[in-house]
């Protein structure tokens, strides 16, 4: 027992108060970050921050949320939605498109083209005053045309983005 004793007071009380199952413990604590004078955006104000959405997109939001975030629901979704696209039932396959479109696509897409996107970022950033990210979602290209469409359909999101407020964007150096 005085073994333990004499082990215990060489090892700082800071480690042993905290969770040695992460890697907090490795590192030491930063200084909290200075509050900006005058924020953009208050994310602790849920008030004023959702007050611009109406109350049915909201639950919309959240059900959807819900329902993505319970694993074994999201692995059916996943099979049955690649079932039904596997299978020549057209009917049964625009119907499980216009599921995921009205679903996962609506809440994490801006939309299917340019001209979508450019709306729904300058409305996100007039509406609400958020910044969006654009990322073009390519197709893989297995031959030289379907390059030539990708470069092409990069450079149009380029244009389209240097035609919107550059506040209202977060550009990203790699």
């Amino acid at each position: 027992m005085a073994m333990a004793t004499n082990i215990r007071a060489r090892i700082p009380a800071s480690l042993l108060a905290r969770s040695l199952s992460s890697a907090s413990y490795l590192t030491e604590k930063l200084p909290e970050a200075p509050s900006p004078a005058n924020p953009v955006i208050d994310l602790s104000n849920t008030q004023r921050l959702f007050a611009s959405f109406p109350t049915a997109s909201l639950l919309h939001s959240l059900a959807n949320l819900s329902a993505m975030a319970a694993g074994p629901l999201v692995d059916v979704g996943v099979a049955a939605l690649r079932a039904v696209l596997a299978s020549e039932g057209q009917l049964l396959r625009a119907a499980a498109i216009g599921v995921a479109r009205a679903t996962v696509h609506r809440h994490f897409c801006a939309g299917e083209g340019f001209e979508d996107a450019g709306r729904a970022v300058a409305a996100m950033w007039e509406e609400q005053g958020l910044r969006s990210i654009l990322d073009y979602g390519m197709e893989d290209a297995e031959d030289s045309a379907a390059c030539d469409r990708n470069l092409a359909g990069f450079l149009r999101t380029v244009e389209m983005a240097s035609s919107l407020p550059p506040s209202s964007l977060y550009f990203r150096h790699l």
